[in-house]
């Protein structure tokens, strides 16, 4: 994930992580809502959504891959590692 990852379109960014219980789960499926109605209406070409976790020892980037594509295929993921996030 780079900044230019993120150019040329607009993207809907969430921070969580893939073991909370309710408020990540409801964002995601939030989430799926919004790009249907989006993707439809920009004729498939919608923005991208995004969940960036806090928890980087538990969250690799296979895990948070395989949960944010549970919601949708096209979701990202970003995580980082302790020291980024200041542990």
């Amino acid at each position: 994930m780079t900044e230019a990852s993120l150019r040329g379109q607009w993207t809907f960014a969430a921070i969580g992580y893939t073991t909370c219980p309710d408020v990540c789960p409801m964002t995601m499926a939030t989430f799926m809502a919004i790009q249907r109605q989006l993707g439809a209406a920009a004729g498939g070409r919608g923005p991208q959504f995004l969940l960036i976790s806090v928890d980087p020892e538990r969250d690799t980037p296979e895990r948070l891959a395989q949960y944010v594509r549970h919601f949708h295929p096209g979701f990202l993921g970003a995580t980082g590692s302790t020291e980024v996030c200041g542990r």
